[in-house]
């Protein structure tokens, strides 16, 4: 719980710049594209409009969640992978197993963390990004301490520090992508005729594809990542 506190105070600057990193062009210009900038060009953007204050935006919010998202799915992972276990006579579990009780414990951590999402389409991306979220770091880490400790040999150090380097790869991968589009439908603006640049978050992803390719749903991924 308190470390988790602790990623988050630490974790929302890089989080504000990868959200800043999508919309970019309410700083820039509307026609900068966020390729255009170096990694480092975000949080400085940040700095001199917002102040330094602003890099932890909603930081009481995010940690009333973690108090609330994170102690539900960890907990419920942790249930669900002993159950999971019991069922399978004590073996260990495959990867596809750890990554459904990973789905699981995401889907109703993110029910109960989010209870101020009053929009359906807000509620269902946050839903979705905790499970893909949840998929991606739960199971990967469960699995990388298996490798690394019975394959490997390594050290109690090298199972921690090894595994959650895995970990962090695999769930900024899986999620960021929800994440991206969650952020565009939470910032959009009408133009001058009233008209939304999206209609749901299934036309933001398909224009996000056709006119910025796969990698447009990673903008900011060596943030996030960091």
């Amino acid at each position: 719980m308190t470390s988790q506190i602790l990623v988050e105070v630490v974790h929302d600057p890089s989080g504000r710049s990868v959200h800043t990193t999508s919309s970019v062009g309410k700083f820039v210009g509307r026609n900068c594209s966020p390729r255009q900038l170096p990694m480092g060009e975000t949080p400085r953007l940040i700095y001199w409009n917002e102040a330094l204050q602003s890099f932890h935006k909603g930081l009481s919010a995010g940690l009333l969640r973690q108090a609330t998202y994170t102690i539900t799915r960890l907990g419920l992972f942790k249930v669900l992978t002993n159950k999971a276990v019991a069922a399978n006579n004590g073996k260990p579990l495959p990867l596809y197993q750890k990554a459904l009780c990973g789905v699981t414990a995401g889907a109703i951590g993110a029910i109960v963390g989010s209870p101020a999402d009053s929009s359906l389409i807000r509620t269902s991306l946050t839903a979705v990004q905790a499970m893909t979220l949840n998929m991606g770091m739960l199971a990967s880490y469960d699995q990388s301490v298996e490798f690394f400790k019975d394959f490997l040999g390594l050290g109690e150090a090298s199972t921690v520090v090894g595994p959650s380097a895995v970990s962090g790869f695999f769930a900024s991968t899986f999620s960021l992508p929800f994440d991206y589009v969650k952020t565009q439908i939470q910032k959009m603006q009408p133009d001058a005729s009233g008209k939304y640049p999206y209609t749901n978050s299934l036309d933001c992803a398909m224009k996000t594809l056709k006119y910025g390719g796969p990698l447009k749903f990673h903008t900011g991924f060596p943030i996030q990542l960091c």
